[in-house]
């Protein structure tokens, strides 16, 4: 984490210099992601709200940087248990996401948002069927890499329902499945 902070921080710098709003916008939004990892929320809320105002002024019209912004935030209102404010952020954001550019992270924070949300208002039956469209729209998008971190969304769900065994079974099949995709190389 020390390492990307300070590279984080070179091309803060870098941003400034040439005078890339954008750029120092989505920096804002990895140095927020690192210090969320890090545990630090209070700072990962700071660099994502300067991050949302840049994107707001300069770029009103980009829908994928406010997309980002907004499942960052969803993702720290879950930390901080703000779950009006999820709602209200993560209102069709999964839909908005596949129009958008982004990394693995945003796309890992608004699906697991979104499932926990689904999960607590509209029960198992229908974030399973989240899911599974989820998984439909990953591969006809080609977003194979995602595969993998839908199934786990899919276990923890059945876990936190009481579905042990129904998770178990899944995630065994998965484990299966994707090992063999190469899938689980994590050099790549």
């Amino acid at each position: 984490f020390d390492l990307a902070w300070r590279y984080g921080e070179e091309a803060a710098a870098h941003c400034l210099a040439c005078g890339s709003v954008f750029g120092s916008s989505f920096i804002e939004f990895h140095a927020g992601s690192i210090a969320m990892a890090r545990g630090d929320t209070q700072e990962a809320m700071q660099r994502y709200e300067k991050g949302r105002r840049k994107s707001r002024r300069h770029f009103p019209h980009d829908v994928g940087l406010r997309t980002v912004g907004d499942v960052l935030s969803a993702e720290i209102d879950i930390e901080r248990n703000a779950i009006a404010n999820v709602k209200h952020r993560l209102a069709r954001i999964v839909d908005r996401l596949h129009d958008a550019e982004a990394w693995f992270d945003i796309y890992a924070a608004a699906y697991g948002a979104t499932a926990e949300i689904y999960l607590s208002e509209r029960g198992l039956d229908e974030t399973l069927a989240f899911l599974d469209q989820a998984q439909a729209r990953a591969e006809h998008l080609g977003l194979v890499r995602l595969g993998p971190l839908l199934e786990s969304l899919r276990v923890t769900t059945l876990t936190l329902a009481g579905e042990g065994d129904r998770a178990l079974r899944i995630a065994e099949r998965s484990a299966t499945h994707f090992s063999g995709a190469g899938l689980d190389d994590t050099s790549a």
